[in-house]
């Protein structure tokens, strides 16, 4: 770091408050995708399911 780059703490505070409420609504999305992709996948596996059971039948 070079001695004009300015540090975290010369940042207004209004900025580190963004930032910080920033990475909180990105876990949150974080969060929301995993819990949709999973049900995405048991969706996915019950629509299947009847299918797997006649292909192991046949």
């Amino acid at each position: 770091m070079s001695a004009f780059e300015p540090t975290k703490l010369d940042r207004p505070r209004a900025t580190r408050d963004w930032s910080a409420a920033n990475a909180g609504t990105a876990k949150s999305v974080a969060a929301a995708l995993r819990r949709a992709d999973l049900g995405d996948r048991l969706r996915s596996l019950a629509l299947a399911a009847p299918l797997l059971l006649l292909l192991a039948l046949s």
